[in-house]
């Protein structure tokens, strides 16, 4: 199982994946996103689903970009 934080602001950021190379990334913030593509290419990754569980008003989200990636 991969469990991976991949940021360290106040809004944290996860990537989540069993043994294949498929993944969840769950509350991306929309400022890392660049940071997130290099790391999933990088390490040949594949995104399954995008997951945004914020709903306060200082989170802005990455989940529309990535999805679309």
């Amino acid at each position: 199982m991969k469990f991976d934080q991949l940021n360290n602001t106040s809004c944290k950021t996860y990537l989540l994946g069993g043994d294949s190379t498929s993944i969840i990334l769950i509350d991306p913030v929309l400022e890392g996103v660049d940071n997130y593509i290099e790391y999933i290419d990088k390490n040949q990754l594949q995104i399954s689903a995008v997951i945004d569980t914020h709903s306060h008003a200082d989170h802005i989200s990455g989940a529309v970009v990535l999805k679309d990636s």
